[in-house]
């Protein structure tokens, strides 16, 4: 590896995680989903308010996507701190964390292309297996399993992807949570991108739905999105770069892709895709 950029503390800014709440998310729609800043620890609390069985929502961040040389980076991870409040824990149905990186603009509104890599993943709650997404149809990973969520513990959630923006293919790598890590099996790597008609950008997304009427609550820390031109290990601490890394940098992955000043500081000639809408 000779590149890791760094989009760091996600979770930090809870007004910049916009609720979708629609049927094309969850059915049933949640009648109250959204992204709260907890004043005293900094994080991140999302809430679902379910009026019916199965109810739930997300809440979606826009990130920036660099691009060197004319290329994006491959690999990407995305690293997380979760924590489920007791008071509602056992109400957890299903627990979705997303990444879906659009590679290219349509080149109108009217006209969808190949464009999405789905790096979807959840933890389902009737049987303790964790899911990917690769033909938008949630399937196990085989042998990935964790029959319980503990609450009131911060639990550590890190995926690592890889994509192929030439060839449209995407893969789920690994889910580790905590310090159990499930490998996706080869046969369950290399899928092919969705067809959407969005505009390019990264789009983050937390989603829950719960098993009855009541609530859902679900704390974020640490958020980190890395994109790598090889695979990435550990996410390193702010301001300790790895051995190895000829190009490091951390970023805020909000700012606007029009005037990228730290990216052309960082490695002269490059551009940015990102910021435009998505689902």
């Amino acid at each position: 590896m000779s590149i890791l950029l760094l989009d760091r503390g996600l979770f930090k800014q809870a007004g910049a995680w916009i609720t979708v709440a629609s049927p094309d998310v969850n059915n049933p729609v949640s009648p109250f989903f959204r992204a709260s800043q907890v004043p005293d620890t900094g994080t991140m609390l999302v809430t679902n308010g379910l009026n019916k069985q199965w109810c739930g929502a997300l809440v979606k961040n826009k990130r920036t996507v660099p691009i060197l040389n004319g290329a994006m980076l491959p690999y990407i991870a995305f690293h997380l701190k979760v924590r489920l409040p007791g008071i509602t824990w056992r109400n957890l149905a299903r627990l979705e964390t997303d990444l879906k990186v659009c590679t290219q603009s349509r080149p109108n509104a009217s006209t969808p292309i190949q464009n999405v890599a789905n790096f979807s993943t959840q933890w389902n709650g009737d049987t303790g297996n964790w899911q990917i997404d690769p033909t938008n149809h949630w399937v196990d990973v085989a042998g990935a399993n964790t029959p319980q969520l503990d609450p009131d513990v911060w639990h550590i959630l890190d995926l690592r992807f890889w994509m192929d923006p030439t060839a449209l293919l995407w893969s789920v790598l690994s889910i580790q949570w905590d310090d159990t890590l499930f490998q996706v099996p080869a046969s369950q790597q290399k899928c092919a991108f969705m067809t959407t008609n969005w505009e390019a950008t990264a789009n983050l997304q937390c989603q829950n739905e719960g098993f009855n009427a009541g609530s859902v609550e679900v704390e974020y820390d640490e958020g980190v999105l890395a994109w790598s031109d090889a695979p990435i290990g550990s996410i390193p601490q702010p301001g300790a770069p790895p051995a190895g890394i000829d190009t490091f940098f951390e970023f805020d992955g909000s700012a606007g892709a029009d005037d990228p000043v730290w990216f052309r500081k960082l490695v002269g000639d490059c551009e940015m895709a990102g910021q435009s809408e998505g689902k």
